[in-house]
């Protein structure tokens, strides 16, 4: 579903986009750091048979999914049971993310990277206002208190 571009100018887009378009798919292009994205948009019966085919290589019981295109959602849809009575998956359905904020931090960060805002080997305490310990407590997150005196 996603055609790349790696190093394809912003200038010659549109040589990508009429050829894209010739070939039958709506075409949106997606800038990212020092490139250009064009990610072809699926139709609905597309989407159906990618997930079908994910969820049968990874033998995962459910999914859910949303189109988002320039921060419109298109379209939802959800996929198999949610539960071990099998009632279905809806799209409205609250599921639980476990780790995923750690996957989805991790990649804010690397974007920083390639953009010149971070790099990896800067330690922490140089990009906080106050040292973390100096930082009050609050309810339901850690408290840093006691790494006041830790010398790392």
């Amino acid at each position: 579903m996603t055609v790349s571009h790696p190093g394809t100018p912003h200038a010659n887009s549109d040589a990508h986009s009429s050829r894209a378009d010739r070939a039958g798919g709506r075409l949106r292009h997606r800038a990212t750091v020092g490139r250009r994205i064009a990610t072809r948009l699926p139709d609905r019966a597309t989407l159906d048979a990618e997930v079908a085919r994910a969820m049968q290589a990874t033998g995962a019981r459910d999914l859910a999914v949303a189109v988002i295109d320039d921060g419109r959602v298109l379209t939802t849809a959800a996929y198999g049971e949610r539960n071990a009575d099998g009632d279905p998956l809806q799209p409205e359905t609250v599921m639980y993310g476990a780790s995923l904020t750690k996957t989805v931090f991790a990649h804010l960060v690397l974007q920083l990277v390639d953009a010149g805002v971070l790099a990896l080997d800067t330690p922490i305490d140089r990009l906080l206002a106050q040292p973390l310990p100096d930082h009050p407590a609050e309810r339901g997150y850690a408290d840093w208190s006691a790494l006041a005196d830790d010398p790392r």
